[in-house]
């Protein structure tokens, strides 16, 4: 779409130009030959040029907006008929001490109430943020003595001192929130997040500089959204505008792409409500929709017993 505002662009100014001209023209002949009928009359055809083309210039950019309008709804439209459904929550199992348990992550939703999709539904695969509050698998998360919670690290998957780390379901290691994104200059974009035991377990840069949290103040997240829009400014405004106050996170997701994806997140002073873990769960699809969605080793099906996009156009 690059090159069709180019054209567009390159058109308005040339017509802008030849306007200016028209209307340098008429001012010159006005003072040059006002008096004669052979100068009215050119007058009167610069005049009707000019018109002429402020009205090309108008239907040129209106034809533009309502061009890259139908191309949204065109492109909205295909991620959302041509993409296997995602699953509204993911299940995990977690190994303790009396037998395995299972526990319910909640995908993270849109500023519409969608589930949201971090990878912007490209090339027919998706990438899921789903958090829980379940105290069986994780620590409260919780903002840090700067008021921070998360860090996000372009090209490095290395654990970071005082954090916990964003992972695939059913792995161990950091996990690339950029993954399927068509393009991925940067090396992978790594997310880690302060916990109440992260914190107090970090390792002391000095003998003096022991991080510690008073539980009793301290804020915590309670929930998480994700925020995709064409750029950077949106992508924030719909976090601002979200039902319920959020806070953004402000660190681009998705740097090399056309468009920016961010984080938002409330709080809440209540440790029991916080959230406890957070997970990514990416998806390679198919474009006709019609795999059996597998998370960690969980395959995923409708309340009707069908599996996820059988059945999708």
């Amino acid at each position: 779409m690059g090159w069709i505002k180019l054209a567009v662009g390159i058109a308005t100014t040339l017509i802008s130009a030849a306007d200016l001209i028209l209307k340098l023209c008429v001012s010159c002949a006005w003072i040059s030959v006002a008096a004669s009928a052979c100068a009215m009359k050119i007058l009167g055809w610069l005049s009707f040029a000019g018109f002429i083309l402020t009205g090309v210039l108008m239907l040129v950019e209106l034809g533009y907006s309502i061009f890259c309008w139908f191309y949204e709804l065109i492109f909205d439209l295909d991620r959302t008929l041509g993409h296997t459904e995602k699953p509204a929550y993911i299940f995990d199992s977690v190994e303790k001490p009396g037998g395995a348990i299972t526990v319910r992550y909640k995908s993270a939703l849109d500023d519409k109430g969608n589930i949201g999709d971090i990878n912007a539904g490209m090339q027919y695969k998706w990438c899921i943020l789903a958090y829980t509050n379940d105290k069986n698998v994780g620590s409260p998360l919780v903002l840090d003595d700067t008021g921070q919670v998360f860090k996000a690290i372009y090209g490095n998957s290395s654990k970071q001192n005082g954090y916990d780390h964003i992972r695939y379901f059913g792995e161990r290691n950091v996990a690339n929130t950029n993954a399927y994104c068509e393009y991925d200059y940067k090396n992978g974009c790594y997310l880690h997040f302060r916990t109440l035991s992260s914190i107090e377990g970090a390792a002391p840069e000095s003998e003096t500089e022991q991080e510690t949290v008073d539980t009793k103040t301290s804020s915590y997240i309670g929930a998480v959204m994700i925020s995709v829009a064409a750029n950077v400014e949106q992508a924030k405004a719909k976090i601002v505008r979200h039902e319920g106050k959020y806070y953004t996170y402000d660190y681009n997701l998705s740097p090399d792409m056309g468009f920016a994806t961010y984080i938002g997140y409330s709080i809440t002073d209540d440790p029991s409500r916080a959230v406890t873990d957070i997970r990514v769960a990416p998806y390679a699809g198919s474009s006709d929709g019609t795999a059996v969605v597998m998370i960690g080793d969980i395959a995923y099906t409708r309340a009707d017993g069908t599996a996820l996009g059988e059945g999708a156009p």
